[in-house]
């Protein structure tokens, strides 16, 4: 792939004599919203956890492009917002900014144009315990994009949240990514929200004999997307019937 930011090569981990990822092999773009997409079990956060290098692989290259300094080539946003009880809203990312190299003048414009940005300067100087749970969510967003990496993973960190907020919050990652060109590499289980925020879906299938050989789909719709618009549409249904019936033979198979 041409303006390459990441290649997984021939990719292996086994935990004891459990093969988690084995031979897996996947190519992401500069800019890309790329949504890995499988079963429960099938090794997506396992993978992210081999990107921000908290697990190394048994065998198999993780190779970023430009090499970052430090080895920050990612931030992560989790499942759970897990921001500190002891530290306000603004405390909170500014932590999370301790690598760079900005000034404390520059990281203070830094954090609250992104707190303007997503309407939580009232809110500055309140306490995790204060907040709700999109608006704690909303934070940890915050946090991932504030760091100085090209690339943020995210780890199904809308899986908690309510529908309508979980609507928000996705519109809410898709002006981020816009506003600062970062590449984005999101783990779902939710069919409509893949197909909604992604570029690409690669289909990450349970380790068998052979590699991991993951499906990709192109989302074939143009942005930005009108999500009622696009769910009325037939190439949504061909897409969300292509995922559903992926994983209804992974599963079948898996426990056969």
């Amino acid at each position: 792939m041409e303006n390459s930011i990441l290649k997984v090569k021939n990719l292996n981990l086994s935990f004891n004599k459990l093969e988690v990822i084995k031979d897996l092999s996947l190519d992401i773009g500069k800019g890309e919203f790329v949504t890995i997409l499988g079963p429960s079990g099938v090794g997506k956060t396992v993978l992210l956890k081999l990107l921000t290098k908290i697990l190394l692989p048994n065998s198999g290259e993780i190779t970023f492009t430009p090499q970052e300094k430090n080895n920050l080539n990612v931030s992560m946003a989790f499942q759970k917002s897990n921001l500190f009880n002891w530290l306000s809203v603004y405390e909170n990312l500014k932590i999370s900014m301790s690598h760079s190299n900005m000034n404390e003048i520059e990281k203070r414009k830094k954090i609250e144009s992104f707190l303007e940005f997503s309407r939580m300067i009232n809110f500055s100087n309140s306490f995790p315990s204060e907040l709700s749970g999109g608006m704690a969510q909303k934070i940890n967003l915050i946090r991932a994009f504030l760091q100085e990496s090209e690339t943020v993973l995210m780890d199904e960190p809308l899986s908690s949240i309510d529908t309508i907020q979980k609507m928000e919050l996705q519109d809410f990652i898709l002006k981020l990514w816009e506003k600062q060109k970062k590449t984005i590499i999101y783990v779902t289980h939710d069919i409509e929200e893949a197909i909604y925020m992604s570029d690409r879906i690669l289909l990450l299938p349970f380790v068998k004999q052979q590699k991991q050989r993951i499906k990709e789909i192109v989302i074939p719709f143009n942005r930005p997307r009108k999500r009622i618009k696009m769910l009325t549409e037939s190439k949504y249904v061909e897409s969300y019937k292509f995922i559903l019936d992926f994983l209804k033979s992974e599963l079948e198979v898996e426990f056969q």
